[in-house]
């Protein structure tokens, strides 16, 4: 157990003292702070008291301005700093008088307890209120307040995941439907290239991937030369290096091709063995085609073609058997120079291919982009992309100092939460805005700083262009620019865990003390420390054997095809979870105060809500454990749900068999297999024609016929919550699915 139960009694949180003096300097109003917290430290409690201390010292709050990386941690941040600020409204002196206390230190007067009252309601009255929003919606409001610098339309709106998805999806047909157009142009061939290889998912997977590649500074796409150009050099290859040249270097280097047809007649007269490979190279010699020829002819030193998918191809331990090298010592030699050539080529070859399918994937990504570009400008829409590039334009281009000559009036102090996932564009945007907070000597009067808080460790946005290394250069950075001008700046680190216990945190420490593993944690390549601030919590950490998966496994005929198999690791897995959480319950008290384990004191984390996922649930279900069941669920992915659908689908289109069968089988009609078999094999028209004919001698398949009959009365008289409304309440769907 890594957490008390809710019946536990309450243990007092132990905070060392050098911890509390990190966080009283964290949160000095007058300090700038890049604060390294290990998770479950407490960043947002430090965050939101740094706005509370800055607001108690007499800042305006629309001097504030705090970045977060999604909407709900501004909205949880905007909440806990109105609950302390009105909490203080209500308190008695003594009370409050304790709170400033600890937040700032030093005992406050009457006049500094005045104040503090009245922080409620001058933040709820700020104008806009507190700044507290995402970095894309900061970028947002700057380039509605400055469209014209920005060369934005004035009333551009900001896409939504859907909007985006279908704009996408647009562009992607569209680049499609050019390419199978005109198969022999540039478009043309790259799309012929995966089209064969690849099948719609794949495709999109791959084409997404190369989306994330193709975008440069600004709004300037990556184009297909500059790709390739970037590509070479990665791969070591020159500009006229091609399949065809590298096959012409097999054919022409090395051994000469005059000499092949007396070096297949000496391999002939060998042993079995040697004609064998005398057949083979003799058949190599009959390609027309020069590509073809070079592999055929590299196939004789290897032991797999370089055409099938192996990881590696391998040169042979030998070409001539012992004899046959004995006679000819001079073609052996040759034989083996020419075989170590050739795996050199061989390697170049492949990444040729490499290049070749990279430079058509570019190609067909910029095509979708630039379609997707022009679409989003028709639109006046753009994308959270575009409103960082547009913002570092608006920022850093050629109108820039009115900009932030207008914007430097308005921001005193930034504060950067889950600053790990900000990307090197976004710190561009929060220099700019602060470069003035360290201009020294002719710099706006007033104290100015700027808070960062993260952990590279927790980097959890890298598909979008996260950097983690980004926040270790921006401390650097401001570090010294602070340095320059004598500025107050901290860069603690916080290791005190008020989340976990010291077991669990000791065997994370333990994992990552090996150096080889420093690498994938941060930029300092240091092992992880951990302190926890639960002393003497119980807690443990159990490793179990990995399972492996078994080999052929047995399916019954009647399991689902994608479920995993009884005899599957996944299976056995969950099985095994079941029984042990079973096992605890019946068996197992808390080591503090004796009360016995209950089913709602253990959590199971997965990582995906995969097929594991539900074999789990059903596994705890079969040992009467109770269980929540999904904490998520796809709606259009349950049972009844589908039936519903099959029914909208009958009622639309009444010649769909597949979707009249799910629904005659459904709650919804209720008939069985043996009703399917009298109507389906043997019919000559439709499942619907087939079911009409029948509902005259049969009353269930009457009853059904009148059901499906109602729904497409329906669907032409009522609205869509309508149809499901009815099917569900006056024709009794929700008690049959029930």
């Amino acid at each position: 157990m890594s957490t008390p139960p809710s019946h536990a009694p309450k243990r007092v949180m132990v905070v060392p003292p050098y911890e509390v003096a990190i966080r009283a300097n964290a949160i000095d109003p007058a300090a700038s702070v890049f604060l390294t917290a290990n998770a479950g430290s407490g960043k947002t409690t430090i965050l939101t008291r740094r706005v509370v201390r800055l607001l108690l010292t007499g800042v305006d709050p629309t001097r504030i301005l705090c970045v977060t990386y999604t909407k709900a941690a501004a909205a949880e941040m905007q909440n806990r700093i109105f609950n302390e600020l009105a909490a203080w409204v209500q308190l008695d002196d003594t009370a409050l008088r304790i709170q400033i206390l600890d937040l700032t230190g030093s005992a406050p007067d009457g006049r500094e307890m005045s104040k503090a009252r009245r922080l409620f309601a001058r933040a709820i009255e700020t104008p806009g209120g507190l700044k507290l929003q995402t970095i894309h919606a900061f970028a947002e409001r700057l380039l509605h307040l400055f469209p014209f610098e920005a060369n934005m339309p004035v009333r551009f709106t900001v896409m939504d995941d859907s909007d985006r998805a279908d704009i996408m999806d647009i562009a992607r047909r569209q680049m499609i439907a050019a390419a199978t157009a005109d198969p022999d142009s540039g478009l043309g061939r790259a799309f012929g290239e995966f089209a064969l290889a690849l099948d719609v998912e794949a495709f999109d997977r791959l084409i997404l991937g190369a989306l994330q590649l193709l975008r440069g500074p600004g709004e300037r796409f990556v184009s297909p030369e500059e790709s390739e150009a970037a590509l070479r050099r990665i791969l070591s290859l020159e500009a006229g290096d091609s399949a065809e040249s590298v096959a012409a270097e097999m054919l022409c280097g090395g051994f000469p091709r005059s000499e092949w047809p007396a070096a297949i007649a000496e391999i002939r007269a060998g042993s079995t063995n040697d004609q064998k490979l005398a057949d083979e190279w003799h058949r190599a010699t009959l390609h027309s085609d020069e590509l073809a020829m070079a592999n055929a002819y590299a196939a004789i030193f290897f032991t797999k073609t370089p055409e099938k998918k192996t990881k590696k191809v391998k040169l042979r331990d030998k070409h001539l058997t012992a004899p046959t090298a004995k006679r000819l010592p001079v073609l052996n030699t040759a034989l083996v120079q020419e075989g170590l050539r050739l795996g050199a080529l061989l390697d170049k070859q492949a990444r040729v291919r490499t290049l070749v399918r990279s430079v058509h994937l570019m190609a067909l990504a910029h095509d979708m982009m630039t379609r997707f570009t022009a679409a989003k400008r028709a639109r006046s829409l753009v994308d959270f992309d575009d409103l960082i590039d547009r913002t570092v334009g608006l920022v850093s281009g050629s109108g820039a100092d009115w900009v932030l000559r207008k914007l430097d009036a308005a921001i005193d102090h930034v504060l950067i939460d889950e600053a790990q996932d900000t990307n090197p564009r976004m710190w561009d945007i929060v220099s700019k805005l602060t470069e003035d907070f360290f201009a020294g000597e002719g710099a706006r009067a007033g104290n100015r700083t700027i808070f960062a808080v993260g952990d590279e460790k927790q980097s959890i946005y890298s598909f979008q262009g996260a950097a983690p290394k980004a926040f270790a250069a921006s401390r650097a950075k401001f570090k010294q620019q602070a340095a320059a001008v004598d500025a107050v700046f901290h860069d603690p680190s916080l290791r005190l865990s008020f989340r976990t216990v010291n077991d669990v945190l000791g065997a994370v420490d333990a994992v990552f003390s090996v150096e080889e593993r420093f690498a994938g944690l941060s930029s300092q390549r240091e092992p992880t420390t951990h302190e926890t601030a639960r002393a003497g919590a119980p807690g443990f950490v159990e490793l179990w054997p990995l399972i492996a998966p078994p080999s052929g496994e047995a399916r019954e005929p009647w399991e689902e095809v994608d479920a995993p198999g009884r005899a599957s690791a996944q299976v056995q897995l969950a099985s095994r979870i079941a029984r042990h959480i079973r096992e605890m319950i019946a068996t197992s008290r808390f080591e503090d105060d004796g009360a016995p384990v209950r089913a709602g004191d253990v959590m199971i984390l997965v990582q995906n809500r995969d097929a594991f996922f539900q074999a789990v649930i059903r596994a705890l279900k079969r040992e009467n454990v109770p269980v929540a069941g999904a904490d998520r669920l796809k709606l259009h992915e349950q049972i009844g749900v589908l039936d519903l659908v099959a029914a909208a689908r009958v009622a639309i289109l009444i010649e769909d068999d597949l979707s009249l069968a799910a629904v005659l089988k459904s709650p919804l009609i209720g008939l069985d297999d043996q009703d399917l078999m009298r109507l389906a094999p043997n019919r000559t028209g439709s499942l619907y024609q087939a079911l009409a004919t029948s509902a005259a001698t049969t009353p269930r398949h009457k009853a059904a016929l009148v059901e499906v009959e109602a729904w497409r009365e329906l669907a032409i008289t009522e609205t869509p919550f309508g149809f499901f409304s009815t099917i569900l309440s006056a024709r009794g769907g929700r008690k049959k699915l029930l």
